[in-house]
């Protein structure tokens, strides 16, 4: 009941907020976001709208320092253009679901960063229907060095897809897994892989992650990470998964694998 009335206050907010002329459209919506970066935090930008999703591109000739950690002042100029993306988004009459912003580090090293998100999800955390700690579990971040980035002005370098919620998933759940074994169980384990895909209606989770036989008490098990984490976002985005029909989970160190229906799968209790 109380969830059935939190959708309902939503949808009302939101419908009430739609009924007021919007500021801007979808089809302003790269136009209005490059302009809005330039004029009020001079900062350039390029912005692309592919079907459902808005790629926002941003290069930086010192957007990391020596040792590889951000720089400070280039890290706010992030922050300007992710407000900049969530203004606009605040103000238009039709969204688009998903946003990809990358920031690149241009000169000397390489570097991009990915931040991906569902857009809902922007409206729901400034409603305040779900705290900072919960959106940002629901944001993928990918950093990584790439010699490509180098001298790229306009973001030839990265590949611009539409964003769907079964790719969406699939990045959270690797994600959760590299965060679960890279920061917190390396000492105790050989990472071979950490893969995954989404296609023709079928998320697939791929794991070879060797562990010490007399630490195994301390580490969770690659497969049930990979099954919970799952289950956790396939429920937060029920309602937004009627493409995804399957799941497979396969862990290539204990020859474990399983194929189920995403029906199937949300009515198991665990393996």
């Amino acid at each position: 009941m109380a969830k059935s009335v939190l959708k309902i206050l939503i949808l009302n907010i939101f419908l009430i907020s739609c009924s007021i002329n919007p500021t801007y459209t979808r089809k302003d919506i790269e136009r209005v976001i490059e302009k809005m970066c330039k004029n009020e935090f001079d900062i350039d930008v390029r912005a692309i709208a592919i079907g459902e999703t808005i790629w926002i591109y941003a290069p930086f000739d010192n957007l990391i320092k020596d040792d590889k950690s951000l720089n400070k002042k280039t890290e706010e100029k992030v922050q300007h253009i992710f407000l900049s993306l969530k203004r606009v988004i605040l103000s238009m009459d039709a969204p688009p679901k998903f946003f990809s912003f990358v920031a690149s580090n241009i000169k000397n090293t390489g570097v991009d960063l990915y931040q991906i998100g569902f857009i809902p999800d922007i409206i729901k955390f400034e409603l305040q229907f779900i705290s900072q700690e919960e959106f940002h579990k629901r944001l993928v971040f990918v950093p990584m060095e790439n010699p490509q980035a180098l001298g790229d002005k306009s973001g030839t370098h990265v590949t611009m897809n539409e964003t769907t919620m079964g790719d969406f998933i699939t990045y959270l759940v690797l994600q959760k897994l590299i965060r679960t074994y890279y920061r917190e169980n390396n000492k105790y384990v050989e990472i071979n892989t950490i893969d995954g895909n989404y296609q023709y209606g079928k998320i697939t989770i791929i794991t070879d992650i060797k562990q010490e036989y007399e630490n195994k008490d301390k580490i969770f098990s690659p497969f049930s990470v990979a099954e919970e984490a799952l289950r956790y976002y396939l429920k937060i985005y029920e309602e937004f998964t009627s493409e995804i029909d399957y799941i497979e989970i396969i862990d290539k160190t204990t020859n474990k694998k399983r194929f189920y229906t995403k029906k199937a799968f949300l009515e198991k209790n665990g393996s």
